[in-house]
């Protein structure tokens, strides 16, 4: 996570005129969201959100026909480092998902 952070946040500053910023969110909302990660991930009880959940491991089979969009912040941070996101909307409707799911 550290170097890629670093090296997703160095290659926003170094070309900040780019056409990364036509479609992408700004590069202080990008840094908003790496912090904002940051501190979700010191919780104490984050651990069950740090990465994807494996039906077959945790003996549910069902899960993903009751978890229509499942994520975690694992999927979050790496969507984050590639510029996945267009805006910090979209950022925080992703990071909604580990906590509440979407049953439909």
């Amino acid at each position: 996570m550290g170097k890629n952070k670093k090296q997703s946040i160095d290659t926003i500053n170094e070309s900040p005129k780019s056409d990364w910023f036509k479609e992408n969110m700004s590069r202080e909302h990008c840094k908003y969201c790496y912090e904002a990660l940051k501190v979700l991930k010191r919780h104490p009880n984050v651990f069950p959100f740090l990465e994807a959940v494996d039906p077959v491991k945790f003996g549910i089979p069902d899960y993903l026909d009751i978890i229509k969009k499942p994520m975690d912040l694992g999927t979050v941070e790496k969507k984050l480092n590639n510029f996945e996101y267009s805006n910090v909307n979209e950022f925080i409707a992703e990071v909604r998902l580990n906590f509440f799911g979407v049953t439909q």
